[in-house]
Parts: structure tokens; sequence; C-alpha cells
């Protein structure tokens, strides 16, 4: 015990098979002895069936869960996540009963991380085929702050192929249930059993007949709490089923740094509960009451994918994109990538993140919808690229202000194929933001066509109008920091900045109200910046050479605060599954050492433009841990 970390169990003919996080063996308990809570080692070690057996040909480690196909005759043993190329899968390995590899194959589901990946393994026989199916360990199975949001438990089901476990459909758990993360599974004639780790509870539920959905939303028992109320099982990570009413469960090592000292007594332990016939609690009862183990404040929604924008930023060679690549998958980014042409946007899908969320395509800023050769573009892009992205976004034009009917007949003749991807009309041009809505309003009732609002586009403009009101005749994008007339006209300046807040939630909110995908182009800026005045982070603040409210330096249009409001209306106006979110930041110049990607660099020489794009791509992930965060605590 003092060696092994238990982490996956299966009960097959009267015996527990556990599968061992840092062992290549398998230990085999007899369950009528524990069962009958012989609870001395030394008699049950002589007495009952127990051994170690070993997985010959395995890799030996990183076992998260094991199952059974009892028509086939073969074990399957999941590895929690392996790299392939450039992304990470999980792996099952198929052994006979003699415990001999037969094969090792991916299971088709990129992962976000190579650390949350998939948790649980169980197999079941439907239609004279093996079905594997595969619990993921964050909720959506995603990572980070989303992945710990409840509401989103899925379940992937795969069947065998040539090379690899195809993916052919996927398990939505109830979303009243509340799991912070998801940890083991088993399934028996039609009930399925889901335990998890943080939560501290198993949750039962019931295949619908002949189907992979669920009967109803089934029933939670929480694992025994001591008398305080606080958790005694902390690392139950393994479950299988003994019979129509007990289940026996396993638990991992206890963590001595980050868990309290109670949590060690259950630790590295089997046990076998009996399910009573009253349960503790059932999904959705008691919603006054929160469990000890969940926040009281967790988000009544769920959380949306963010996306990030990728893309090479610096001169160089792939390697870059490789590096963009790490760093994405390590955020748990979904990407958004630049493209001019088709074979643009093949060649950098090739190196786009593997990610559930499809990528969205920025196009070629230059493309007008209006223009027929234009709108073919749009449609060339839209039919080559079905089911590889999500979203192709393009820039309004001046000229749209005044033809929002033409405007709306051409993105509509763009729409009403639900097949493709989204095509979206990004606010870039400044027009009056109503001239915008109206456009939506043309287009709600039309499948796969929608609006981008663009925070940056948006706020600059706002602010430069308002300005202009008070100071007829000068104009807000002459001023700069360093100019001597500055510092008499900065609580007007900052005036006009704070009037961008309240517009894009007001777009926001009405853009949302027509029922559609709306996407969001999130960035920061202030108009006192030269040059390009936005795509910046939300933590930028802008220098200036006196004391304004007690800082030498302005805060920008939105900061964390405003990026909190705008996704909270985002998801309280589109809804979860309608907010497109992507962090459209580039302007960010400063350089971070490789760390652990310096070997996708060790052909270079000079190693400026490598730490150039790595610092830039940390400011995009710390975007993205602010705009997650938000997105929870909302």
């Amino acid at each position: 015990a003092s060696t092994s970390w238990d982490q996956g169990v299966l009960v097959k003919d009267g015996l527990c098979y556990v599968v061992f996080d840092n062992l290549r063996y398998l230990a085999l308990f007899d369950e009528q002895l524990l069962d009958k809570q012989l609870l001395d080692e030394r008699t049950a070690m002589q007495d009952g069936q127990h051994a170690l057996v070993e997985l010959i040909g395995g890799h030996g480690k990183d076992y998260e869960d094991i199952a059974y196909d009892r028509v086939a005759r073969r074990f399957y043993v999941l590895i929690e996540a392996q790299p392939y190329g450039a992304q990470f899968m999980a792996t099952v390995e198929e052994y006979d009963e003699q415990f001999r590899m037969v094969s090792s194959m991916p299971l088709d589901f990129p992962l976000v991380r190579p650390n949350k990946g998939l948790e649980g393994l169980t197999c079941i026989r439907r239609d004279g085929k093996t079905h594997l199916l595969g619990l993921c360990e964050g909720n959506r199975c995603k990572a980070g702050s989303a992945g710990r949001t409840p509401g989103g438990g899925r379940i992937q089901i795969f069947v065998n192929g040539a090379d690899r476990w195809t993916r052919v459909g996927t398990i939505r758990l109830p979303e009243t249930l509340r799991f912070r993360d998801y940890s083991g599974l088993s399934v028996a004639e039609d009930r399925i059993a889901v335990v998890s780790q943080e939560s501290s509870a198993l949750w039962v539920g019931q295949f619908a007949a002949e189907s992979w959905k669920l009967a109803d939303e089934g029933t939670i028992y929480r694992f025994p709490r001591d008398e305080a109320g606080k958790k005694l099982y902390c690392n139950v990570e393994g479950v299988s089923w003994v019979a129509h009413d007990r289940v026996v469960i396993v638990s991992d090592r206890a963590k001595t740094r980050t868990q309290p000292k109670r949590c060690r007594a259950k630790d590295e332990s089997i046990g076998i509960f009996t399910i009573p016939g009253l349960p503790e609690a059932t999904i959705g009862a008691r919603t006054h009451a929160a469990a000890t183990d969940q926040r009281r404040n967790a988000s009544p929604f769920a959380v949306p994918a963010v996306r990030g924008l990728f893309q090479q930023r610096v001169s160089g060679d792939d390697a870059l994109l490789r590096l963009a690549q790490l760093r994405f998958a390590q955020a748990g980014l979904a990407a958004e990538v630049y493209a001019g042409t088709p074979d643009e946007l093949d060649w950098i899908l090739a190196f786009a993140p593997a990610h559930p969320e499809l990528p969205v395509v920025h196009l070629d800023r230059r493309i007008d919808v209006l223009d027929e050769r234009g709108a073919a573009v749009v449609a060339d892009f839209a039919t080559r690229f079905v089911g590889r992205v999500a979203g192709l976004v393009v820039h309004d034009k001046p000229a749209m202000a005044d033809r929002v009917p033409d405007v709306v007949a051409a993105l509509r003749a763009l729409g009403g194929r639900p097949e493709r991807p989204q095509v979206f009309l990004e606010y870039a041009a400044g027009m009056e933001l109503e001239r915008f809505a109206e456009i939506g309003e043309g287009l709600r009732d039309v499948e796969g066509v929608s609006l981008c609002i663009d925070s940056g586009h948006v706020g600059i403009k706002l602010a430069r109008v308002r300005f202009a009101k008070r100071h007829d005749g000068l104009a807000l994008r002459t001023l700069s920091p360093a100019d001597p007339r500055l510092p008499a006209l900065i609580e007007d300046v900052q005036a006009a900045v704070d009037s961008a807040l309240p517009a894009v939630l007001e777009l926001t909110r009405t853009l949302g109200g027509f029922g559609k995908t709306v996407h969001f182009h999130l960035h920061d800026g202030h108009p006192l910046i030269p040059g390009l005045s936005d795509h910046f982070s939300f933590l930028t603040r802008v220098p200036i050479p006196f004391v304004h409210d007690g800082r030498c330096s302005l805060p920008p249009l939105y900061g964390p605060t405003g990026l909190a409001q705008i996704l909270r209306t985002a998801v309280e106006s589109c809804g979860a599954d309608r907010a497109s979110i992507t962090l459209e930041i580039h302007q960010a110049e400063g350089r971070l050492p490789l760390g652990d990607a310096a070997e996708l660099f060790g052909h270079w020489r000079d190693l400026t433009n490598a730490e150039r794009m790595n610092y830039w791509l940390s400011v995009i992930a710390q975007n993205h841990e602010l705009a997650i965060d938000a997105l929870v605590s909302a």
C-alpha cells in the first residue's frame, strides 16, 4: 500500500481486479472475503484468492481503469493520455485472459491537456459490437476552471476501428448533476454508476431501453462523512457493480500536502457499499441546501469555450506554431486562426491545437460580402471546410451603413445551410450600433449567419464619438499620453472611455435577443494609445507623465472587471451554447524564456523571436484564465 496508487476496479466472477497508476500489475482480490469485511490483511492474503499478476507487454504505468468483454474474453486497460503526433489521446491496451497484450490503440478523441483526459472505462456489447465507454474527467471534457464547473458530465462512446477506437457518440449526464469532476464509471445491464473524487459521491442512473439515452436524472449518494459533515472518502478513483444494489470502489493515495489528514483514513483502500432503498439526496432536490463539498456560489450557467488568436506573430519557421500548439493545449484554449486562402487555412489547421471546439477562421479583411466575388469566396470556404471549422468571420464595410437591406440579403444568401460553418459579419467599420443591430434583426430567422461584436472596435468608436460631443473640433485620435493638453482634458477623456462598456453590453443584449449564435472578438485598448489603439490585454494600463487618480497610468476601456461583465451578459443574453468567444489579443511585446519548450528550438541559434512568441502566448493564457474565472464566478 505504501508504493501503489489504486486507480480503477472491475468485478468479474467473484474477483476484484484493481489497476494501478504506477505498477504494471493487476491486483486480484476475493470479492467474497471483502464482502465479509475480513480486514486482517495476513488472513486475507493466506485464505482468499489474492494475487498480483503482471500485465505483459504493456506500457506499465499511468493506468486509470479496467473493463472486460465477456464475449471476446478480453480485458481493456485505460491509459489517461499519451502523445500522438502533436496531440494527446487516451490509449486502451487489450489483453487476453493470460494478461498478454494483444493490441494498443488510441481512443479517437483529442484531449485538452495530457493530465485531464478520460478517467473511467467500461465495456458494453450492442448490435454484436464491442463498445467502450470513456468517462471524461472534466465537465464538458474540458480542463481548468471550465472543467470544474458542474453540469457537464460527458461519456464518449467508441467502437473498434482499424488502427484506433473510433468515437461514434456522446452520452450527456444530467445538467443537474453537480459533480466537480468524474473519476470512474461502471455499467451492468441498464444500470450506470459514476463516481466523483472532488464531490465524494456516487451517481446511479438508468439507460432507456435499447438506447444510449438516460431514462431519468438518476440519484446521488454521498459517501460517508465525519461528524462535522466533512469528506472521508476524498480520493475515490474507480467503481464497479457487484450486485443490483451494491458497488465496490477503490481509493487513490491522499495528497499529503494539499488534503487534510482525515483523508488518509480511507486512501489506498477498497470498499463495498450497499445502495440504500431511500437515497440520501436526489438530483435537483433540496436546492436550497448546498453540499459541504460544493461551492455555494457555483455558476448556474454552463461555461462556453474560449478561443485565442492562433497565429505566427513573428518571423521564423514552423517551430513557432508548434510552440503555439503546445501553449494552447496547456491552457485548454480553442483556436481562432487567420487565413486569406483555402491553402493557407489547410496549412495552419495542421498546427491548430486539438480541442473539442472546432476553430473559427478570420478571413481576409478585404472580403466584401456585397461584392459577388467576395460572397463567392466566403461560400467556397464554407463548402470546403465543412466539419473542420466552426465559423468564418468577415469584416463589415463603411458603405454597408447605408445599404442594410442589401447586406441582409447578401448574408441570407450565404445562410440556410446548417451543415456549413457559421458566417459572422464583424463590427469593424464604425457604423452606428443601431444600424448594425438592424442587420442582426434581418437575420434572426436564417440559420448559419449572424454577427460578431468586436469589443475594441465598438469601444474606440464610442469613446471618440463621446469625446467629440464635448470638444467640437478636437479629435480624440489626435491626443497622446505625451500631449501637453492632456492633463486639462483627462476627465473628459476618461468619461468618454467609460462609455464603451455600457454600449457593448447593450449591443450584446440586443443581438442575444434574436436567438442566434453571436461571436465575440474580445480585447482591450485605449484611444490615447498611438497607432492601433486596441487588441491589447485586459491587464493593460496606459502610462502617462502625470498623476491621475493616484497613478501615473490610465485604466483601459474594460479591464478585468469589464471583461467579466461582458462575458456574463453574453451568457445571460445568448446562452452558453450560443456565445462564441475569442480573445483577439495580438499587441503584447516582451520576451519569456522557453522553459519546457526549449527542445522545439534546438536548431535555432538566436532565440529572440521564439521568446517574443512565448511571451505573447503567455499573455493570451493569462487573459484566458481571467475569462474562465469570470465565467465560472458569474
